[in-house]
């Protein structure tokens, strides 16, 4: 089983990958380490992604496709679930023709839905305990929601016209979260 998690910065994606793993036996493939790992590798993708991140740049679809495509072909097309990637819908279209191209599919994309103010809400809870760079303020916090909408929400109906998009409402306990995760794949 294949899937891909969705949804804005404190809907639980993290949360809910861990019970999904334990539960199935599957693979987290995240992507941000996957590029933090590809970044600090002495390769001509991997300076090049360390370049444009020390800089504070935005990695290009394609540089994202190739690491995604680096890190998958080392370690399978199966029994994984795909954490920040994909994105953009240029980044759904590759991993769609990559997984094709190695006998494998997106069996499910978990889009995780929680209202804005909650998220913010969440993330500043999570803050006080985990720390991130990229959660230091509200302001901060909004844009990164923002960017979600723009960029991220046009997956949707990419999925929902291949019919393997599952909405879940992510307001409740981990624990009620993932049991109409549980559901929504059976």
């Amino acid at each position: 089983m294949n899937i891909i998690l969705i949804g804005p910065p404190g809907t639980g994606k993290g949360t809910q990958a861990e019970f999904l793993v334990k539960e199935f036996q599957l693979r987290h493939f995240i992507m941000g380490e996957v590029l933090r790992k590809q970044g600090n590798a002495q390769t001509v993708l991997g300076r090049k992604i360390k370049q444009i991140m020390d800089a504070g740049g935005l990695l290009s679809d394609d540089i994202v496709n190739e690491a995604a495509r680096a890190e998958l072909e080392d370690t399978g097309f199966s029994n994984v679930i795909l954490d920040g990637i994909p994105r953009t819908a240029g980044q759904a279209a590759y991993i769609e023709e990559l997984f094709a191209k190695h006998d494998a599919v997106i069996n499910h994309v978990l889009l995780l839905e929680l209202d804005d103010d909650k998220a913010i809400k969440r993330i500043k809870t999570r803050q006080k305990t985990y720390p991130r760079e990229d959660s230091a303020s509200e302001d901060v916090m909004r844009n990164r929601l923002k960017e979600y909408k723009l960029k991220t929400e046009k997956l949707i109906p990419f999925y929902e016209e291949r019919k393997i998009l599952r909405r879940i409402d992510s307001s409740p306990s981990k624990q009620d979260v993932f049991e109409l995760i549980i559901k929504a794949i059976a």
